[in-house]
């Protein structure tokens, strides 16, 4: 269980841009600081007057009635194998700590590399540039957007990055990271 507030992780690139001041906290159906400690399935809903649906019991004694269930046992960043990837001045993107983190690094002129070209890279790579930092990226692959573009559309991307001020290292593997 996290201690983090519930929120939408997909305003994080907004937030670091500054396009947002701060972070909607998603609180409607959130139990914080609440573990199930049993639960009672009654199977699919019934139109049977009287049945009851499945439950859950917390820890706290209290019950939550549902006909659907969802696990969201959450995740975390992945971090690349290499030497000094758990040093000073590498973040990952996913929690709003991390997010912070970031926020409070990146001033203008500050150099910053980001590892991986992909969607998730390109959702954050502009609040860098609004940022003012200089921005290089690493891609393991040929060529940026690996995943979601074909090598001509990859082109025009990279492109609108190098007019950007952006310098792209593709078909690079990361190996070492040094303070």
């Amino acid at each position: 269980m996290s201690a983090e507030r519930p929120y939408s992780r997909m305003v994080l690139p907004y937030y670091l841009g500054a396009s947002i001041a701060r972070v909607p906290r998603l609180h409607r159906y959130a139990r914080l600081a609440r573990r199930v400690e049993g639960q009672d399935h009654a199977g699919p809903p019934s139109q049977v007057a009287g049945r009851r649906g499945s439950q859950l019991t917390l820890d706290d004694g209290a019950t939550v009635e549902y006909d659907d269930c969802l696990i969201a046992t959450g995740s975390r960043a992945a971090r690349p194998p290499v030497d000094g990837a758990e040093g000073p001045g590498v973040h990952s993107f996913w929690t709003l700590d991390e997010a912070r983190a970031v926020i409070a690094g990146v001033q203008p002129g500050t150099k910053v590399v980001m590892v991986g070209a992909g969607f998730i890279s390109f959702t954050i790579l502009n609040a860098i540039l609004a940022r003012g930092a200089h921005l290089t990226i690493v891609e393991i692959a040929p060529r940026i957007l690996p995943r979601m573009v074909d090598e001509a559309c990859a082109r025009v991307v990279a492109a609108w990055l190098e007019r950007h001020g952006v310098t792209l290292r593709v078909g690079a593997t990361l190996t070492k990271i040094e303070d």
